[in-house]
């Protein structure tokens, strides 16, 4: 066994270092002609697991646009795809004909040798395998040329946490795999675990609005057309967990869990001084967002973040360089006010980047070389890595010492991508990612999902101070904890803004007890909480899979010998995660077939079966005052009327249709109020909306 093994350790541990997405088709008896595939439909479900966003991805693919469209073809699908870091995989189904075969978890070489003896006899399995720390693959076999297969891949993503909101990135960049992209993405989400409110943010943003089923319970459903998911995106929820911890439990397998957030600037007071340079660069070509709304959304996080105890400077692109002091200015309101009164007029259309980065740095080393400098830009004339790279160096070279350099991206338009060692740079990202990374500094981008004023918010988080050498340790008041591993490399480096975010096991009773301990800038501090029995939310049974996920990368970051092999492909199988070392393998076999398992894309077919139908979303519902309808249809010069109507049947207030544009997706406002200008009482509603091809009806509710 030892030898069998050590080879496969050889095999498999290598893995890709780099990251794509790719959809691929081709006939295995002549695999040199691929073509590429289409991903004919997709649809996302998204539940709240606590630190982790549960997605379950659905994909139907095709060969349509390819040389094959026989029913005697015999293709192979290959989809390539990467997965933000931290992510893991927890399922994969494969629907042969109307039934789903549910995968099973086996060691990769095992897996591998069945798919590949399958292939041969021409039946229907699909592997699913972890190329690299990003890298995935999933493979399927077979399809006709004419012929459609479906999957959902089933994976856990680790959310961005700040005070009053948790997100994570939409897969968009699979569906843009696609050789034709599908027409409209469907979004399903559920409320769980004191996260509410989901909405979708990028460039557009997308509400979700009600719906209910007797199978699925309460949930929300958007639809995002091709127009839209071209663009990062990511979905949001609410958070109730306001008050600078979160903690959940669960007892899985006489095991228990325990997952917690922590975050230090709602528990520790921490006077500091901090001196930053705000350097702008604007192209009037790359951005839907105009430079007053840029300065405007600058000033105010400015005003509200930062204190007199602060020094500030703003420098701004033009033709030469304007800054509004030449030395450190106390950060007070009015001095705030005063330097972008100054500034507006002086911030140009076109981007200066380059001179811009010489005169932030040259500011801060001749005023006493002790700043941060905040870079906010959405230029991109830097998209060549050899030119970024001189550019760099030069950088550096100006530096008397390093300075930490916090970059906002927010380019939305016009960006042209760059591959370097099969990663996919947009713009100037390289440039940013890099220079962030040799300065200690950090690099927020539209990429993210994020709007472009969000961009500014998130960076200007990550600007305002770091922890390093942070120390948590947690107890059961009535027991002990042990198996603690830290998510997102916080035990270094963690935002003043941010979350410590851990997973562990214990054994006991009673209230949590964290010591939380560090070091910001040259300061010490600890802290002792207490969460008690009633503050611990219930988990689920996934906790255990997200402290197995973690153990796992832990063991895959280290030297791989064959005992540590072992261990991870007995803890992948036996926690259903998958690992460098195994393989989700759906056969068909009706021994695996599913028929407990819900398919969620059933609710595609609730009042809407995609962009091309009449449809509308409407939000918030229930509602107060204010009510949104959302209007998708191809042609809206084909409705009729929107109408509200009490339950009686009388007609209480009519949209004017005339308002609609002549695009995909519309968006109608109603105050509450009758077509006589009266307020409505509390109650239930009805909003009728008729075009040509008949009718849909939706219940309101007027809290």
């Amino acid at each position: 066994m030892k030898k069998i093994l050590l080879s496969f350790v050889i095999l498999f541990s290598t893995g890709l270092l780099y990251s794509y997405n790719k959809l691929t088709v081709s006939d295995p008896r002549n695999s040199w002609n691929l073509q590429t595939g289409t991903i004919e439909e997709a649809s996302l479900s998204v539940k709240p697991r606590g630190l982790y966003l549960e997605y379950g991805l659905y994909l139907t693919f095709s060969a349509r646009g390819t040389n094959w469209y026989n029913s005697s073809d015999s293709l192979e699908i290959v989809l390539n795809f990467d997965l933000p870091a931290n992510s893991m995989i927890i399922d994969s189904w494969l629907w042969i004909g109307d039934e789903i075969s549910k995968a099973m978890i086996l060691d990769k070489w095992t897996a591998s040798s069945i798919y590949e003896n399958i292939v041969k006899r021409r039946k229907d399995p699909s592997i699913l395998t972890k190329m690299s720390d990003l890298q995935y693959e999933l493979r399927i076999f077979p399809m006709a040329g004419n012929e459609k297969r479906k999957v959902k891949l089933t994976y856990l993503v680790p959310v961005t946490w700040n005070n009053d909101k948790i997100y994570a990135p939409i897969p968009n960049e699979i569906l843009r795999s696609s050789k034709y992209d599908p027409s409209s993405l469907f979004v399903f989400a559920w409320e769980n675990m004191g996260f509410l409110n989901p909405y979708i943010s990028g460039v557009t943003n997308y509400q979700l609005a009600d719906y209910s089923d007797p199978e699925f319970g309460e949930y929300k459903k958007a639809v995002i057309p091709l127009s839209a998911y071209q663009t990062p995106m990511s979905i949001n929820f609410e958070s109730t967990h306001t008050n600078g911890i979160f903690v959940s439990k669960c007892t899985h397998k006489n095991e228990n869990y325990y997952q917690l957030a922590v975050f230090p600037d709602k528990l520790i007071d921490i006077q500091q001084k901090r001196k930053i340079a705000f350097l702008i660069d604007y192209d009037f070509t790359k951005s839907v967002s105009t430079k007053s709304q840029i300065l405007n959304e600058l000033k105010n996080k400015m005003l509200v973040n930062l204190n007199p105890a602060d020094s500030f400077n703003i420098l701004v692109s033009n033709f030469e360089i304007a800054k509004y002091s030449s030395g450190w200015v106390q950060a007070t309101p009015e001095n705030i006010n005063n330097a972008f009164t100054y500034i507006e007029g002086k911030l140009g259309d076109i981007s200066n980047l380059g001179s811009l980065l010489v005169n932030g740095i040259n500011f801060n080393r001749n005023n006493g070389d002790n700043g941060k400098i905040f870079l906010l830009a959405n230029s991109g004339q830097f998209d060549d890595y050899l030119i970024a790279n001189n550019l760099m160096k030069d950088l550096l070279n100006l530096m008397a010492s390093k300075v930490s350099f916090h970059i906002a991206d927010f380019q939305s338009k016009f960006t042209y991508y760059q591959n370097v060692n099969g990663k996919n740079y947009s713009g100037n990202e390289y440039l940013y990612l890099n220079l962030s990374k040799l300065t200690y500094g950090s690099f927020t981008s539209v990429r993210e999902g994020l709007e472009e004023l969000q961009v500014i918010n998130q960076a200007f988080s990550n600007l305002l101070g770091n922890f390093n050498s942070l120390d948590m340790h947690t107890k059961v008041s009535n027991g002990y904890c042990f198996g603690r591993m830290n998510i997102d490399n916080s035990n270094s480096f963690v935002s003043i803004d941010k979350p410590v975010m851990q997973v562990g096991k214990f054994l006991g009773v009673g209230s949590f007890e964290i010591e939380f301990s560090g070091q910001f800038d040259n300061g010490f501090f600890t802290t002792e909480l207490t969460v008690e029995s009633d503050d611990i939310v219930e988990s689920d049974s996934t906790l255990a899979k997200i402290w197995a996920g973690n153990y796992i990368f832990n063991l895959e970051s280290k030297n791989i010998s064959n005992s540590t092999a072992n261990d991870i492909i007995f803890k992948s199988i036996d926690a259903r995660v998958l690992s460098l070392y195994t393989a989700f393998l759906c056969l068909e076999d009706s021994t695996f077939y599913c028929h407990n398992c819900k398919d969620e894309t059933d609710l595609v077919a609730v009042d809407e079966s995609g962009i091309t139908k009449d449809s509308l979303l409407i939000y918030p519902n229930p509602f107060v005052d204010d009510l949104n309808v959302q209007i998708i249809s191809s042609s809206p010069e084909n409705i009729k009327s929107i109408k509200i109507y009490s339950l009686t049947g009388k007609i209480i207030y009519t949209f004017d249709t005339s308002q609609l544009l002549n695009r995909e997706i519309n968006t109608l406002h109603w105050d509450g109020k009758t077509d006589y200008g009266e307020y409505i009482n509390a109650g239930i509603y009805i909003l009728v909306f008729e075009t040509q091809d008949g009718v849909i009806n939706k219940k309101l509710l007027k809290t």
